[in-house]
C-alpha cells in the first residue's frame, strides 16, 4: 500500500509545548499513520472561518508532519482535534532550464521572444545598468541595512555575505550549498540579488536541502523555514525580503496545494507578509513556447503557476532579457489562485554566477534586489506598495497594459525609486551626503596673527560640519592655534553672524561673541610627531561658513584645516 507524506493541522490548548503536541499526534488511532517526531510542530494562523471558534476555546493550531497509507487519509481527518490533512508535496528549484533543442516556433503571444537559456544577453552589470540600479547607487543607496532571505538550495558564504539562516539538514548548515550538480542554485540566486543591492546581507534559508544529495525539499520544510524568518523578523525586523525561486511543476503532485489557498504553507506565506516581510516568488518555467521538460503537459496559460507562487498577495515574477524580449518558458497566467498573474517580469539570461543565469529563478532574485534598494530608501515600504510601484513603472513589452505573459512588463528600478522617493527629497536628504572643504593646506600663518578664510556658501541642505585642524607644535608649552567659526546670514540687507556656544573652557582670553571658538589647548601629540590636531562637530546654522585660525605662538606655523559637511 502506497504511503503519502502529509501535514496535519492539530488543535491544541494555547501554549501547549512541542513535546505535548507530538504526544497528542502520536495518540491518533489511525492505521498506517507514522508521526515524524524529529519535526518540531509549527504554529499556524487558522483559516478565517475558525478564528472565533479557537479564540473562544483558548486553542491554537500546530502543524505536525507524518506519513499515512493513502486509503486511510480520510479516516485521519475524522480524528479528534484534527482540523485537516494536507499533502506535504515535494518542491524543487526552477532551474537550470532544460528545454527541447528545437522549441516550437510560433509568432507567439509576445514577440520577439527568447527561447535560448544557454546564451547570455549581457552580464550582471548590464542588468544593473538596464534597470537603473547604478543610478540608485550613485544617489547613496546600495542596500545598507537590508537582509534578503534566499529560500533555496543554500548560499555559499565564501561567495556571498551570509550572516545567518536556517537549514533542515545539519550536514549542510547555513552558508553552504549542496555540493552536487545544480546545488549552486541558491548561490546563483543570492549572487543575482546582491548584484542589484550590493550592500545587502543574505540569510541562507536552505529549505531545499532536506533530501540531499537531491536538490529538493518538502512543503513542511518551507513552512519551518518561513517560520524561522518570521521569528527572526519579530526580533530585529530582518529579513526584510524573502526570495523564492522554487515551486511545484505539476498540479498532480499536490492538487490541494496547487489550487487551495488554505494549504498551510500558503497561509504561512501570508503570515510573513502580514508582519511586514516582502515575499517574491518566481512564476515558474512552464510557459507554452518552450517549457522546461519538468513541466510535461502542465504548461501554458492557466496550467503553469501553482500554489503560493500565484497567491494574490505575493509578488509573482516572470522573465525577460535586457533586449526586452519576453522569455518563452516564463509561466503564464492565470495562476491557480489569482487570474491576474504574473505581476511583471524581471531580467534573466545573463552572465552572473554561471555563464548564463537563467529561468525565472534568476529573474526573481534580481527583482528582490531591486526591492531591497527601494526598501533601503523607504524603510516602511510594504508588500502592496512594492508591487504597485513596480507595476506602475514597468516597461510594456507585450500587449498594452497588463497581460498574462509578461504581466505589467519589465520592472524599471530607477523609475520605481523616483516614484517612491520624491525628487526634491532625494536631492536634500540623499544626494548631499558628504562634501569636503579644504580651507587651508600646509598654509603658513605668521606669529601672533589671525587670518580669515574665504566664505564657503554651498552648504544648503547639509546639517553638520566636521572640522579637522592640524598645526606644527614642537613643545607642549607652546600656545595653540585657536579657531573661530562663523555662520553668516543676511537680515534686512545686513550681514550678521550666529554664535552657538563657547567651546573650550581652557581658552584663555576673551572670546569673540560673534564666533564659535575652538582653543586647541592640550591637543599636542608629542615631540616625536611635532604636531597638534583637534576636531569638532558643529551644527550648520546659516547659509555661509567661514573659519578664522589664530596662531597664539611667537613664531610662524604651518597649518591645515579641512571640513566635511554632511546631511
Amino acid at each position: 500500500m502506497s504511503k503519502k507524506r502529509v501535514i496535519i493541522e492539530l488543535r491544541t490548548k494555547m501554549g501547549t509545548g512541542p513535546v505535548d503536541s507530538l504526544k497528542m499526534a502520536s495518540e491518533l488511532k489511525v492505521e498506517g499513520l507514522t508521526i515524524d517526531k524529529d519535526y518540531e510542530p509549527v504554529p499556524i494562523e487558522p483559516a478565517e472561518e475558525m478564528v472565533k471558534t479557537l479564540e473562544s476555546a483558548g486553542e491554537e493550531i500546530v502543524l505536525i508532519r507524518g506519513e499515512i497509507d493513502e486509503d486511510t487519509e480520510d479516516q485521519l481527518r475524522t480524528q479528534p482535534n484534527v482540523v485537516n490533512v494536507w499533502t506535504d508535496a515535494r518542491i524543487e528549484p526552477f532551474g537550470p532550464v532544460e528545454i527541447s533543442p528545437f522549441p516550437f516556433e510560433s509568432a507567439g503571444p509576445c514577440t520577439p521572444y527568447d527561447c535560448d537559456p544557454g546564451t547570455a544577453k549581457g552580464d550582471i552589470g548590464d542588468v544593473a545598468r538596464y534597470l537603473g540600479c547604478d543610478q540608485i547607487w550613485a544617489e547613496g543607496y546600495r542596500g545598507e541595512g537590508i537582509v534578503i532571505g534566499i529560500c533555496d538550495t543554500g548560499c555559499d558564504k565564501n561567495v556571498l555575505p551570509v550572516t545567518g539562516g536556517w537549514s533542515p539538514n545539519p550536514f549542510f548548515p547555513p552558508g553552504t550549498h549542496l555540493p552536487v550538480s545544480g546545488g549552486w542554485h541558491g548561490t546563483m540566486c543570492g549572487t543575482d540579488a546582491v548584484g542589484m543591492c550590493s550592500q545587502a546581507k543574505i540569510y541562507d534559508i536552505g529549505l531545499l536541502k532536506s533530501v540531499a544529495p537531491d536538490i529538493a525539499g518538502f512543503l513542511s520544510d518551507a513552512i519551518t523555514g518561513f517560520q524561522w524568518a518570521i521569528d527572526h523578523y519579530k526580533q530585529d525586523n530582518t529579513p526584510q525580503i524573502l526570495s523564492n525561486s522554487w515551486g511545484m511543476y505539476q498540479k498532480s503532485f499536490a492538487p490541494d496545494y496547487a489550487e487551495n489557498a488554505n494549504h498551510p504553507f500558503t497561509r504561512k506565506v501570508v503570515e510573513a507578509i502580514k508582519i511586514g516581510i516582502i515575499v517574491t516568488f518566481a512564476a515558474g518555467n512552464c510557459g507554452a513556447l518552450c517549457p522546461s521538460k519538468s513541466c510535461e503537459s502542465d504548461n501554458g496559460p492557466g496550467k503553469s503557476i501553482w500554489g503560493a507562487n500565484g497567491h494574490p498577495e505575493v509578488i509573482t515574477v516572470g522573465a525577460a532579457n535586457t533586449n526586452e524580449e519576453w522569455i518563452g518558458y516564463s509561466s503564464q497566467g492565470p495562476a491557480a489562485l489569482d487570474p491576474k498573474k504574473p505581476d511583471f517580469c524581471s531580467i534573466s539570461h545573463f552572465k552572473g554566477y554561471t555563464a548564463c543565469d537563467n529561468g525565472t529563478s534568476a529573474a526573481n532574485p534580481v527583482c528582490a534586489g531591486v526591492i531591497g534598494l527601494l526598501k533601503c530608501a523607504k524603510s516602511d515600504l510594504t508588500q502592496a506598495e512594492a508591487k504597485s510601484v513596480l507595476q506602475e513603472t514597468a516597461k510594456n513589452i507585450c500587449d498594452p497594459g497588463w497581460d498574462a505573459d509578461s504581466g505589467s512588463g519589465i520592472i524599471q528600478a530607477k523609475k520605481a525609486f523616483d516614484k517612491v522617493i520624491p525628487e526634491q527629497e532625494v536631492c536634500r536628504e540623499c544626494l548631499l551626503r558628504t562634501r569636503t572643504i579644504v580651507f587651508y593646506e600646509d598654509h603658513i600663518i605668521p606669529a601672533n596673527t589671525g587670518i580669515s578664510s574665504g566664505v564657503y556658501t554651498d552648504v544648503d541642505g547639509y546639517r553638520y560640519i566636521n572640522i579637522f585642524v592640524e598645526s606644527e607644535q614642537e613643545e607642549a608649552s607652546e600656545e595653540p592655534v585657536s579657531l573661530g567659526v562663523v555662520f553668516a546670514f543676511s537680515t534686512g540687507g545686513k550681514v550678521g553672524s550666529r554664535r552657538y556656544f563657547t567651546f573650550e573652557e581652557n581658552f584663555e582670553g576673551e572670546a569673540d561673541p560673534q564666533m564659535i571658538t575652538l582653543s586647541g589647548k592640550n591637543s599636542w601629540h608629542g615631540a616625536q610627531w611635532k604636531k597638534s590636531s583637534y576636531t569638532a562637530r558643529l551644527p550648520i546654522m546659516g547659509p555661509y561658513v567661514q573659519v578664522f585660525p589664530f596662531n597664539h605662538e611667537k613664531k610662524d606655523r604651518k597649518i591645515s584645516i579641512t571640513a566635511y559637511i554632511t546631511t
